[in-house]
């Protein structure tokens, strides 16, 4: 079985103009102080939402086949429709590691359906605005409007149905595109807690980015000609 480039995130940045596996740029430090500064909370609303598991409905390409999904801290899970098969994205990294069987393939990019958890990087910029409260499933919700600028001043538009009973996870989403309708995805069977740490394993020598790869040059094969 074999895993095809566009099932990573590089789909996320063709749709959605948004750098998806590159770092950013570093900043410069800050000025030292007498008391050490204090990390900022991200205000991004799912930064908070670090231990989970849920079933996804939908996704970015418009598909509305369903995937489980896990967290736990740095590392998300999302499996594959095989039910076998799945992939570990780090949140750190954003490196994909594919499982197959005996199989593994890396890719230096976060798998699509971790978005919109991958959405927001370390130098954007976020826009919130609540714009009210609904009930979805059985759910109560405040509903969010999330504006995120890129650094190359990229727009990403996005509106959540934050659950009020699952400590704001957001059982529905739209992506807002610059033509056509909004996508869609909702999650259901939302579980916050830690899951089982075994879900996120994955073979320590997983192959290297196909990018990354290149044959090896063969060397001459010696000369049997005799000196005259």
């Amino acid at each position: 079985m074999s895993v095809s480039r566009p099932m990573f995130a590089a789909v996320i940045a063709i749709c959605l103009g948004l750098p998806c596996g590159a770092q950013q740029s570093p900043k410069p430090a800050p000025a030292k102080s007498e008391a050490p500064a204090q990390a900022k909370e991200s205000d991004y609303p799912l930064d908070k939402l670090t231990e989970f598991s849920a079933t996804m409905v939908g996704g970015l390409i418009g598909n509305v086949d369903e995937t489980r999904i896990y967290r736990s801290g740095k590392l998300m899970r999302t499996d594959m429709l095989d039910g076998k098969s799945y992939m570990v994205t780090s949140l750190e990294t954003y490196d994909t590691f594919a499982v197959m069987g005996d199989r593994c393939m890396h890719d230096a990019q976060p798998s699509l359906n971790t978005f919109p958890f991958t959405a927001f990087r370390s130098g954007n910029k976020i826009e919130r605005n609540l714009v009210g409260t609904e009930t979805v499933e059985g759910h109560p919700c405040q509903v969010e409007e999330v504006t995120i600028t890129s650094e190359l001043g990229k727009n990403l538009k996005l509106k959540f149905w934050e659950a009020t009973d699952l400590s704001g996870f957001p059982v529905k989403l739209e992506v807002y595109r610059k033509t056509g309708s909004p996508v869609s995805i909702t999650y259901k069977d939302v579980k916050i807690g830690p899951p089982d740490p075994t879900l996120f394993a994955h073979p320590a020598n997983c192959g290297a980015a196909p990018d990354a790869k290149k044959p090896t040059p063969k060397k001459p094969a010696p000369s049997t000609k005799k000196k005259q």
